[in-house]
């Protein structure tokens, strides 16, 4: 590094700035680099010069003309600082610096702004002065409102620079009147579906309770759709599955249940469902 008087100043030497504008797969490092930060500096610099009436055609948002061209040049000197500088705090690469981002960038930022000549006084509470649109986050457009006075001395860019961050201030302002809470949705209806059911009678081993059977039903996990009730009925107890009306494997759920409930009953039959019959004895040894 150079220094002019006692601010250090850095220099890019040819070497650098040859590899620098290399092109790469046919594109200039450079502007592929910096492209986001070039676009800014132009939307900066063209509508600086007024509008001449014989130039009407060239002039407004597409066109920089001959007499912006040299705010072209300067702003996009100032930009290039001003991305190196955003770049340094944006360590996630999403083009956002959030507060702790910015935070944890301070001393690189300031001794970077030193290396231009540039008092490096920035603070943790500048945040909230960059971040124009309260958005929680420092967004590039933004940065460049902030630091464009302490890199660029022209007025006709400082105007417009002015007059873009008062139009943001005040489409932020805007944004924040206009917004309002939205009430909390009303939960959905559930649609009800149509259910059946079916009861189990059961003798249960001594010592056994409903709550017993219950706690056996609910580990067994047979399905979602299924629900099981064991309960005491008078003397004995019964166990009740509700499903929906379209269930038809009820075969299956009566084999499970006599699987899960070994253990606890004597025995259980399933109301309306016949009992097979044993074979009839004929004798034979």
């Amino acid at each position: 590094p150079r220094s002019t008087g006692d601010a250090p100043r850095r220099h890019t030497g040819q070497l650098e700035t040859k590899a620098g504008c290399r092109p790469v797969a046919g594109k200039s490092t450079i502007f592929t680099y910096a492209r986001p930060v070039l676009i800014r500096a132009f939307t900066l610099a063209n509508g600086v010069a007024p509008t001449s009436p014989h130039k009407a055609g060239l002039d407004g948002d597409e066109y920089v003309t001959r007499d912006e061209l040299r705010c072209l040049m300067v702003v996009t000197q100032a930009a290039l600082k001003i991305y190196r500088l955003f770049e340094s705090a944006d360590t996630s690469g999403d083009r956002r610096c959030t507060r702790d981002e910015w935070d944890a960038g301070l001393e690189h930022m300031n001794n970077e702004l030193r290396s231009y000549g540039l008092e490096g006084d920035l603070v943790s509470e500048d945040f909230d002065k960059v971040d124009a649109d309260g958005g929680g986050s420092i967004l590039l457009d933004e940065a460049v409102h902030f630091f464009l006075d302490r890199l660029c001395d022209d007025p006709a860019l400082l105007r417009e620079n002015e007059g873009e961050t008062r139009e943001l201030a005040e489409r932020s302002a805007k944004n924040i009147a206009v917004h309002v809470e939205k009430a909390p949705a009303e939960p959905k209806k559930k649609t009800k579906v149509p259910t059946t059911s079916k009861v189990w009678d059961l003798v249960v081993n001594q010592g056994i309770g409903a709550v017993h059977v219950q706690r056996a039903c609910d580990a067994a996990h047979l399905g979602d759709d299924i629900s099981l009730k064991a309960e005491r009925r008078g003397r004995g107890f019964i166990l009740t599955a509700t499903t929906p009306r379209t269930f038809d494997a009820w075969n299956w759920l009566d084999e499970e249940l006599k699987e899960v409930l070994t253990d606890l009953v004597q025995d259980m039959s399933l109301r309306g469902a016949q009992r097979k019959k044993a074979p009839a004895f004929d004798g034979a040894p």
